[in-house]
């Protein structure tokens, strides 16, 4: 049976951070969070899954 990702997510606290006028969210705890999900699909595809 194919393994589908419908949602993925991070839930935390955003901080808005003014920079040059504007308010912006730095999170690089959510791009982490997200690459690492993307290189465990990988790691499944790789091992036989069909995601």
């Amino acid at each position: 049976m194919p393994l589908m990702v419908v949602e993925n997510g991070l839930g935390a606290f955003d901080e808005l951070a003014e920079e040059a006028g504007e308010k912006r969210v730095h999170d690089p705890y959510r791009i982490d969070y997200l690459r690492q999900h993307v290189h465990a699909m990988e790691l499944a595809i790789n091992n036989g899954v069909d995601l």
